[in-house]
């Protein structure tokens, strides 16, 4: 499938980046990540159960790691993502306790 999107040059992405409309954008990331690391101080992460602690911190990471992925988002980084012509999309991932991990094409 040929991608159908263009491709901002990079003169453009760095006039995106100054926008100011992208600079508030990038501002309420810093706040998210910052809030998310004050609950964390805070044990707002703690379950009753160390499987529910270890559960809600391991969601709230993923959370701090797609924020600061969000936050430090380059012209080279933009490019590698979405200059392909297949679609970006994330793996498919097995979590049954008989193996966890990344699912290769036909395992399912």
């Amino acid at each position: 499938m040929a991608n159908q999107k263009r491709l901002l040059s990079q003169e453009e992405f760095l006039d995106w980046v100054a926008n100011p409309g992208t600079q508030s954008y990038r501002a309420l990331l810093v706040e998210w990540r910052q809030g998310l690391m004050e609950q964390w101080a805070e044990g707002a992460f703690q379950g009753d159960t160390p499987f529910i602690t270890a559960i809600a911190n391991a969601q709230a990471l993923v959370e701090v790691k797609v924020v600061s992925k969000l936050m430090e988002l380059d012209y080279e980084q933009y490019e590698r993502a979405f200059g392909r012509d297949e679609p970006l999309v994330a793996p498919k991932y097995k979590t049954s306790p008989m193996g966890a991990g990344v699912v290769e094409d036909g395992e399912w």
